[in-house]
């Protein structure tokens, strides 16, 4: 299975302020080994976003995914953002969203809800191990919510192998 290279999802959101954002969600691929020498594959899914950078040569917007904000969603994740896709919810988590503890000493995190003005609000935050903190956020129609949610649902088939 390890030869399958799913796309990544990317949703760009630029505005005329330059106070943008885009996100991505991939779907990865990584050979582990235990200690006892056995190989094995893990399927992970990562999301991303970045803030709009200057436009290029072209006069196209960019987005500085050097610097993005990159948290490994686990199934319990994956779960939580279907349920509000879904319409089981209105925001992720028990308080609006997910955190996840850096191992440098920060941490992250991801909201996902339905907004008031239609679609769906999604943000991620990051604190450094200084407090420094990052917020970044855009909206998603519904129609991008749609396609989420299958790619989703996806995910957890193919991490689950079934």
């Amino acid at each position: 299975m390890s030869e399958y290279k799913p796309r990544e999802l990317r949703f760009y959101k630029p505005t005329s302020s330059g106070q943008g954002a885009a996100s991505k969600f991939n779907l990865s691929y990584k050979e582990k080994q235990t200690k006892e020498g056995k190989k094995y594959g893990e399927w992970m899914l990562f999301f991303e976003m970045s803030k709009q950078g200057a436009k290029d040569d072209s006069g196209n917007d960019r987005f500085d995914w050097e610097n993005a904000i990159k948290v490994k969603l686990g199934e319990a994740d994956i779960g939580e953002m279907l349920a509000v896709l879904q319409g089981r919810k209105n925001t992720v988590g028990a308080k609006g969203s997910l955190y996840h503890q850096s191992p440098d000493g920060g941490n992250k995190s991801i909201a996902l809800s339905v907004s008031d003005r239609g679609g769906y609000s999604l943000n991620v935050s990051a604190q450094d191990k200084d407090k420094k903190v990052t917020k970044l956020f855009h909206s998603l129609t519904d129609g991008e919510a749609a396609i989420l949610q299958v790619l989703l649902q996806r995910a957890v088939e193919i991490i689950y192998e079934w």
